[in-house]
């Protein structure tokens, strides 16, 4: 199960929305398919594989939806696997979902729920976090921790620090935080970045210098981090940003089998809160390369990705915030890394000229 996220309190213009009529350098691949689509207004991130028996929902995905610009309450949405109408599976209260897991059976009498992570919606950039049960029932189970709001949430592997088999939660404001079974907390040594923390996933083994760390993505920059189980720090990679490209977003591992079996798949946002164009997905090799993208889409179906989750080897699904779900073959992305058309650039050249736009500090 692979996770990912993204946070904004107040949505400021974004670049690319501000010169929404320039034509975009890329085409979303051949092959791509749209999963299902979701209402105007709607932040999809986590795409979460609901196990079954829980409850009549085994086999089906949740989706986080915190709302673009965290301007609405959040909600839970629920995707048949097959793809088809996405509907609304809960509504938890105040906190507006990023990251999302089921919990392991140590998390007893939890274990089993589903864990929802965000932002608090009457308190902006406060952190949030509880559970779903089976019937969408929705519980508080920490408020305020940390400096800022949760992004993604992963489970650490055994051996992994003093957090091994614990909830680890990426938070904006100071670093990633474990959540014990009996709900107490701490902040792993070493692990606050200099930057917003937003996406986790664990290398594995042979994955270049890092394999067995804990990777963090910066949602303000192309930074990628990575964090040694006995709690060092150090910086795994930059991937190169394109104009109207805000910072990273969710991170995840294809599984091996596949054209780019054990490389890192990147989110790469093309807004602060959704509604860009200028968005892509990049792979990573364990060098810190970029060897294959899914860039932006023509004009008129922009892309802006967020979470992920391998179906198989050989399928992404994607979370865009334009706002759906994609089923992408591997195949379909392109080899190399993403260099824009001279045509779009002048585009944009043309399109900045005067052009004024405002900057906030919290993302989604």
């Amino acid at each position: 199960m692979t996770m990912f996220a993204k946070v904004q309190q107040k949505r400021g213009m974004t670049l690319w929305g501000s010169v929404g009529c320039l034509a975009a350098a890329f085409s979303i691949a051949a092959g791509a398919t749209t999963l299902t689509t979701f209402p105007v207004g709607t932040l999809p991130e986590d795409i979460v594989a609901v196990p079954a028996g829980f409850g009549t929902q085994g086999g089906n995905y949740f989706v986080n939806n915190a709302t673009v610009g965290f301007s609405a309450f959040g909600n839970v949405f629920t995707v048949p696997a097959a793809g088809g109408v996405a509907s609304n599976f809960a509504s938890p209260g105040f906190l507006q979902p990023i990251g999302g897991l089921f919990l392991p059976s140590n998390y007893a009498p939890l274990a089993g729920q589903y864990l929802v992570a965000g932002n608090t919606f009457t308190a902006p950039g406060q952190s949030n976090l509880g559970v779903i049960n089976s019937s969408g029932v929705f519980t508080t189970l920490l408020q305020g921790i940390g400096g800022s709001q949760w992004a993604d949430v992963i489970i650490a592997p055994p051996g992994f620090d003093s957090a091994g088999g614990m909830v680890l939660l990426a938070n904006e404001g100071d670093g990633i935080y474990f959540v014990k079974p009996d709900l107490t907390y701490s902040i792993l040594s070493g692990s606050l970045t200099g930057g917003i923390p937003f996406g986790l996933a664990f290398a594995p083994a042979g994955f270049g210098a890092v394999g067995g760390d804990l990777l963090i993505s910066d949602a303000v920059s192309g930074n990628i981090y990575a964090l040694t189980p006995t709690g060092g720090l150090r910086l795994f990679t930059t991937v190169p940003l394109a104009a109207g490209q805000f910072g990273l977003r969710q991170i995840a591992f294809d599984p091996p089998g596949s054209l780019y079996g054990g490389d890192l798949f990147v989110s790469v946002s093309g807004s602060n809160a959704g509604g860009g164009f200028g968005g892509s997905t990049e792979v990573l090799d364990g060098s810190g390369n970029v060897v294959a993208f899914l860039a932006q889409g023509t004009l008129g179906a922009p892309y802006d990705p967020r979470g992920m989750y391998f179906f198989d080897p050989n399928t992404l699904l994607i979370a865009d915030a334009e706002a759906s779900i994609l089923s992408v073959p591997v195949s379909s992305f392109t080899p190399g890394r993403p260099v824009p058309e001279p045509a779009s650039l002048a585009l944009l050249g043309i399109g900045l000229a005067g052009l004024a736009f405002s900057r906030r500090r919290k993302l989604n």
